[in-house]
């Protein structure tokens, strides 16, 4: 859930690590 939320906004942590991952 918090991966598919971030994303969404391409703006979270998490998703800027996934990203360089």
């Amino acid at each position: 859930m918090s991966l598919g939320e971030n994303n969404s906004n391409g703006m979270q942590e998490e998703v800027a690590d996934d990203s360089d991952d």
